[in-house]
């Protein structure tokens, strides 16, 4: 089986995603330090510096494409067009992202580090009438 690894940084273990020794893996990522590392750790798997938005593969390369919290950091809607580019058809895509409450964490943390708001202070500014993000009473 032919296989992508989409954001595969410095190589991970693909046994949990049905990955066995006879499958051809390639994995792509943007950052080339993190590829060296790759290479050495899986010398029989293929790397490439590549973004995912744009993957320099021919359609229909691949049987699978895997994508390991990966996919939030790219430009979604553009990124699974290129995905399902490569696939064959009838292809799988297998994906994880974080779990709900990291994502929260990283939200307030950024907001922290950015605006200086705390928890209180941030969810007071979208409610706030002026925030767009604010529910009307219904």
């Amino acid at each position: 089986m032919r296989i992508l690894d989409l954001g595969c940084g410095a190589g991970t273990e693909l046994v949990k995603s049905g990955v066995t020794e006879s499958d051809e893996v390639t994995g792509v990522d943007i950052d080339d330090e993190a590829l060296v590392i790759a290479r050495q750790r899986f010398p029989k798997r293929a790397f490439c510096a590549g973004a995912a938005e744009n993957l320099p593969f021919a359609n229909a390369s691949f049987d699978r494409v895997i994508s390991n919290v990966a996919i939030p950091y790219m430009d979604i809607p553009t990124t699974l067009l290129e995905m399902h580019r490569v696939l064959v058809p009838g292809g799988q895509v297998w994906a994880s992202v974080h779990p709900a409450s990291f994502t929260m964490a990283e939200i307030r943390m950024f907001w922290g580090m950015v605006c200086g708001f705390t928890q209180e202070r941030l969810y007071g500014s979208l409610t706030s009438a002026q925030s767009p993000f604010r529910r009307s009473a219904e």
